[in-house]
């Protein structure tokens, strides 16, 4: 059995000065550290624990279009033997709709 990583709290915004996932340098070491899980062999599992958007100041769909190297991250990596499990924050509850598009890509939705 492999290594289990766990990250949360991303806060993933729109690019606006609000969104520090991006003015922070967040955003390029975190596609590095995708790709990290992806090829090291002794991870077998990557589970993204609640936050993963900043949704108080940031607009969901920006975020979704200024981020697609992440959403293509975390796709190569569903599509590897990896497993990515993501948890729903309390907040996340309020959009359906992008839970299932996360189901969609084949990342376990923790419940």
């Amino acid at each position: 059995m492999g290594s289990v990583v766990i990250v949360g709290d991303l806060h993933i915004g729109d690019g606006s000065n609000a969104d520090g996932f991006f003015t922070s340098d967040n955003y390029l070491e975190f596609v590095r550290f995708v790709k990290w899980v992806e090829q090291n062999d002794s991870v077998d599992k990557l589970v993204i624990a609640g936050d993963l958007f900043e949704l108080w100041q940031c607009k969901i769909e920006k975020a979704l279009q200024m981020y697609i190297d992440v959403w293509k991250a975390f796709i190569r990596l569903a599509k590897s033997n990896k497993e990515v499990i993501y948890v729903p924050g309390r907040i996340m509850t309020l959009y359906p709709l992008l839970n299932l598009h996360i189901k969609l890509h084949r990342f376990q939705l923790a419940q």
